[in-house]
Order: C-alpha cells, then sequence, then structure tokens
C-alpha cells in the first residue's frame, strides 16, 4: 500500500470514529437538553391513530381468550413460566404452589392473564379518548400556540392531564417487566427465591450471577432515575 493510500485509510478510520463518539454525546446529551429544546408540534391524530390500532389489537386478544381454547392455552402457559413461583429457592426447593390450582387461581396466573386484558383495554381506551380531546384542543387554539407564550389554560390543563395518566399507566407494565424477567426460563436459572414464608405470597429474588448487558438494560428500564436518562 503506497503512502497516499495509507493517509487516506487512516483519514477514514479517524473520520468513522469522530463520528461514532459525536453521535454517543449526542444520545447522552439529548435526555439533558430535551426541557431546554423549543417543543415539536406533536400530531395527536396520529398518535390517536396508532393507540386505535393497538385498541383494536386488545379487544382481538380478548375475543380469542373467550372463544379460543388454544389461545386461552397459550396464553396461560406463558404467563406460567414468568411467574417467581418457577425459581428454586435457596436451598434448591421448588415453591409450594407449584403443581397446585392454587398456582393458576387466586392473583397468579389466571386472574393476571383476564386483569391483563381488560386492564389493557380500559387502558389504552383512556388513552385514545384524551388524544381526541388533545387533537381537538391543538386545532382550537392553533393560532394561539406559540413557543414564545403561554398555553391556553383549558389545552395546558390537557396536556398535563396526559402526562400524568401516561406516567401512571406505565407502572403495569414495568412491574411486569421486573417480575417476568428474572423469572423466564432464559434467566431462571441466575436467580434463587428467598424461602417461602407460610401465608405469604411475598416472593424475594437474589441475583447469583454478574449482570449482563441485556439484565442491565432491563434494570435500567425498570428503575425510576436510570429510566429518566435513557
Amino acid at each position: 500500500m503506497d503512502l497516499n493510500a495509507m493517509i487516506s485509510e487512516a483519514t477514514s478510520q479517524n473520520h468513522r470514529h469522530y463520528q461514532m463518539m459525536r453521535n454517543t454525546q449526542l444520545w447522552q446529551l439529548s435526555p439533558a437538553e430535551a426541557p431546554y429544546c423549543l417543543p415539536a408540534r406533536l400530531d395527536f391524530n396520529r398518535l390517536k391513530f396508532l393507540v386505535n390500532a393497538k385498541l383494536l389489537s386488545v379487544g382481538d386478544h380478548i375475543r380469542c381468550l373467550r372463544e379460543d381454547p388454544g389461545h386461552f392455552a397459550d396464553v396461560l402457559g406463558d404467563w406460567s413460566e414468568h411467574r417467581q413461583e418457577k425459581l428454586l429457592d435457596m436451598n434448591g426447593k421448588r415453591h409450594p404452589v407449584l403443581g397446585e390450582p392454587l398456582f393458576w387461581e387466586r392473583v397468579r396466573v389466571i386472574d393476571n392473564v383476564v386483569t391483563d386484558a381488560y386492564g389493557g383495554l380500559v387502558v389504552w381506551n383512556i388513552i385514545s379518548e384524551q388524544l381526541s380531546h388533545l387533537a381537538t384542543l391543538q386545532a382550537k387554539y392553533s393560532d394561539s400556540i406559540s413557543p414564545t407564550k403561554t398555553l391556553p389554560p383549558v389545552y395546558l390543563k390537557a396536556l398535563l392531564k396526559f402526562r400524568y395518566t401516561l406516567e401512571q399507566l406505565k407502572k403495569g407494565p414495568i412491574l411486569q417487566l421486573k417480575t417476568g424477567v428474572p423469572a423466564s426460563p432464559y434467566y431462571r436459572s441466575t436467580f434463587v427465591r428467598e424461602p417461602h414464608v407460610l401465608g405469604s405470597n411475598m416472593i424475594k429474588l437474589q441475583s447469583k450471577t454478574k449482570t449482563d448487558q441485556l439484565m442491565w438494560l432491563f434494570s435500567n428500564l425498570w428503575t425510576d432515575e436510570q429510566l429518566t436518562l435513557l
């Protein structure tokens, strides 16, 4: 390779390295800079379109649970495989409810399946209704909405209500992630359960291995302090 080719190759590598570092810095700074940037114009009608698609999907899921035994069995099996009762305790013993009707009933598998399905229907319907209201207000006050002006009180109240709704509704999926991931077949061998206390439904886990990159990402998603930095 001649000198010019070597210089060209080195320059190209430095440029790629610079771009990679710059992209990383921008990704890290974006959450910190967001409060000081001009707000983007949200398309609430577009968001409502996406939410309504999810709403239809949830409705289909409920219909299948009621009418398709195969789908019902698959969903129950999936939920059961992510229950923390599946984990062995520190002494290598199984949870006493495994193999018992209690495992499938009373705030465990079946109750969770039904609550999650119908709860999802309620949640996405609430979001859809609030987006419709926001879209109407956005169109009504379009001439008076400006980064240099205070938002109309009615519109501001609707935005704050929508934000509060999302903050509250995210807690359910995050809790499912936090309890379901350690009990999943992939991670089950890396956690142990504290011995069962008679009369208690509380389950406490301990990790047996060093956290890998995927679990680190999951833990950031279910930790409020870390989630705000993503």
